[in-house]
């Protein structure tokens, strides 16, 4: 029982992990996207108040 816990544990934290390491790859290919066509100015102020708020 503790090994299928284990392997259930290391299969979760893996796709966790993957997961995680695709959405950072795509977010710096479009935030390298939004840099070259020179929305950035107006695109990061937007997404910084999106995900930490206002304040």
């Amino acid at each position: 029982m503790k090994e299928t816990i284990a392997l259930l544990m290391i299969y979760l934290g893996a796709t966790v992990a993957t997961v995680a390491f695709w959405v950072w790859l795509g977010t710096l290919l479009v935030w390298k996207i939004f840099t070259i066509a020179g929305a950035a100015s107006f695109i990061y102020p937007a997404f910084w108040i999106m995900c930490k708020g206002p304040c």
